[in-house]
C-alpha cells in the first residue's frame, strides 16, 4: 500500500510498542542506517508516547524508484509517510516530517474525544471537560508548534466546570456566581481566552 500522512482510523487489532523493519531495510547498508537515524528521531518527538507507539518500516518503490513507508499506530488510530532516502538522510527535514505526522494522530485522537464528550447524552462533567481540554491543548500545540489564540467553549461545558467550586475558580468563582459563566466570555482558561457558544449543537474547539 502507497501512502503519504494518509490516516487510517479505528484499527485495534494491531500490536503496540513495537518496532518492525522489513528485511530488506536490514539487509542494506544505507536503508538501515538512515531508518536507525529516524528512529531516534521518532523517539526523541514522540517522548513518553513511544511506548505505545508501534512503529514499522517497509520498503517499496513508485516507478522504479525505491522509497521507505513509515507507518505510526498509537492506540486505535494510525498514520503513514513515505521518503526518499535522501530525505531520510536530511535530520531536519526527517524531523519536520515526524512531527507532522504524530501531529495527524493527535488530531484525530483529539476530535475522538471531543466527539465522544459531545455525543454523550449524560450531562457533561466538569473533570470530564477539563481532561479534555488539557489534552485537546496539547495535541493543538503539538500539531501546530504554537499554542491556540482561542477556546470555544459550549455553555453547557462552562456550566459544569462551574461547579468545581472555590478550589478550581479561586476569586473568580465570586464573579461566576454574579453574572453566571458568561463571566467567562476574554478570560483565560489555561492560558487561551474563552469564547463561550451557545446551542445544543455547540462543540468544543480551538483556533
Amino acid at each position: 500500500m502507497l501512502y503519504d500522512s494518509v490516516l487510517l482510523r479505528d484499527r485495534s487489532d494491531v500490536p503496540m510498542q513495537s518496532l518492525t523493519i522489513d528485511p530488506r531495510i536490514s539487509a542494506d547498508r544505507d536503508f538501515l542506517s538512515a531508518v536507525r537515524i529516524a528512529n531516534r528521531i521518532l523517539e526523541d518527538k514522540l517522548g513518553a508516547s513511544a511506548e505505545s507507539a508501534s512503529v514499522a518500516w517497509q520498503l517499496g518503490e513508485v516507478d522504479g524508484f525505491p522509497l521507505l513507508f513509515l507507518e505510526i499506530v498509537d492506540q486505535t488510530d494510525r498514520a503513514g509517510a513515505r521518503f526518499t532516502l535522501e530525505e531520510l538522510r536530511n535530520p531536519k527535514q526527517t524531523s519536520r516530517r515526524i512531527i507532522r505526522l504524530w501531529g495527524d494522530l493527535l488530531q484525530v485522537r483529539s476530535h475522538r474525544q471531543i466527539e465522544r464528550l459531545n455525543e454523550d447524552p449524560a450531562p457533561p462533567d466538569g473533570e470530564r471537560v477539563l481532561d479534555f481540554i488539557s489534552d485537546a491543548l496539547y495535541e493543538f500545540a503539538e500539531r501546530h508548534g504554537q499554542e491556540p489564540s482561542e477556546l470555544q467553549l459550549p455553555i453547557r461545558y462552562a456550566i459544569a466546570l462551574r461547579k468545581r467550586g472555590h478550589p478550581f475558580w479561586g476569586d473568580m468563582l465570586r464573579k461566576i456566581r454574579e453574572k453566571g459563566v458568561r463571566a467567562l466570555e476574554d478570560k483565560p482558561l489555561f492560558g487561551v481566552p474563552v469564547r463561550l457558544v451557545s446551542g445544543v449543537g455547540a462543540e468544543l474547539a480551538l483556533e
